[in-house]
């Protein structure tokens, strides 16, 4: 392989002040990904890449990382300082601003740091980055699309369940890469960075992280009574839930703003579940976030049915004061 020193040669915006930190192919076009910009290019059949047109698709959108680009399914996303923006070969979308304030905690200082990969089998993305105050990434955000790209906040007023979900992992890894097995299925496999030097891989099946606990949870959106309660105090009363699993699930009560936990006990996992799970809560507050939970290791859950049981104080609908 060889190229011209003159006619092989491509400037893509060389004095808007950028570095090129990534490049991808799409439906035979050729994009240019700088730091706070994207540009696209292709053979036009004629000329040598000197003289091919070169157009700018975005001068909002770019990645501050290498490796800040994933490719799907005819489509890419793009690690951005504003967000995770999906790009089809059209205007890219952003598809993070639901959890924009725990994007916004990534340490942008080492955003040079920050992987992205797809997982087009699993539908899975996954973004490694430096979260607060780390200088190596130390957090995935796992973006699953199983349910299509549509945007949760909108998906809330029709079906709420056709929407992408977001959670958070506390992996720490330098890198990622889904790697070709044996038998022909890729896996995914991520390089740590906690000193021991160990390759870790996400084993379907297994629920212990490298042989400890798993701390997962899962908590609700707050919810107020029935009727339009919303701004009194309210009686939690009865929770039903149809939840399968093993061991033990933890049930807690948050306040609003996280401040107070309150235990409410915990449910014995079964798979399959028989019947619905019932739990007594006795709590008021003007809003509860209902948090469910397993930590310890080879226990797991799946909760497919939550349903909180509320009215309005029949004693206090106010507190009447601020103490």
């Amino acid at each position: 392989e060889a190229y011209d020193g003159v006619t092989g040669i491509m400037s893509i915006a060389e004095n808007n002040g950028q570095g090129i930190r990534a490049a991808f192919t799409l439906r035979n076009n050729l994009y240019f990904v700088k730091e706070r910009s994207m540009y696209v290019t292709a053979n036009d059949g004629v000329n040598e890449p000197a003289l091919w047109q070169v157009e700018e698709i975005s001068n909002k959108v770019g990645t501050p990382s290498a490796h800040g680009v994933g490719l799907g399914e005819e489509w890419a996303v793009i690690a951005g300082r504003s967000g995770l923006y999906l790009f089809d070969g059209s205007e890219p979308v952003k598809i993070s601003q639901e959890i924009q304030l725990t994007w916004d905690a990534i340490n942008w200082q080492y955003g040079q740091l920050i992987w992205v990969q797809v997982d087009t089998q699993r539908k899975r993305i996954y973004v490694g980055v430096p979260m607060g105050s780390a200088t190596q990434p130390n957090q995935v955000l796992m973006l699953d699309y199983t349910e299509g790209f549509g945007d949760p906040l909108v998906a809330m007023l029709t079906a709420p369940e056709r929407s992408r979900k977001w959670a958070p992992w506390t992996i720490a890894a330098n890198s990622c890469a889904l790697i070709e097995r044996t038998g022909g299925v890729a896996q995914l496999f991520l390089g740590s960075n906690n000193s021991t030097g160990k390759i870790y891989a996400l084993a379907p099946g297994t629920y212990s992280d490298d042989g400890a606990a798993t701390n997962s949870f899962y908590s609700i959106a707050y919810l107020a009574a029935t009727g339009g309660a919303l701004s009194g105090r309210n009686l939690f009363g009865y929770l039903t839930a149809y939840v399968q699993g093993l061991g033990s699930l933890a049930l807690a009560a948050l306040s609003p703003g996280d401040v107070v936990s309150t235990a409410l006990g915990s449910w014995t996992l079964a798979s399959p579940a028989s019947r619905d799970m019932e739990q007594f809560t006795n709590v008021l507050a003007e809003r509860v976030s209902y948090q469910l939970g397993t930590n310890a290791a080879g226990s797991w859950f799946s909760l497919t049915k939550l349903a909180p049981w509320a009215k309005p104080d029949p004693f206090a609908f106010v507190r009447g004061g601020n103490s």
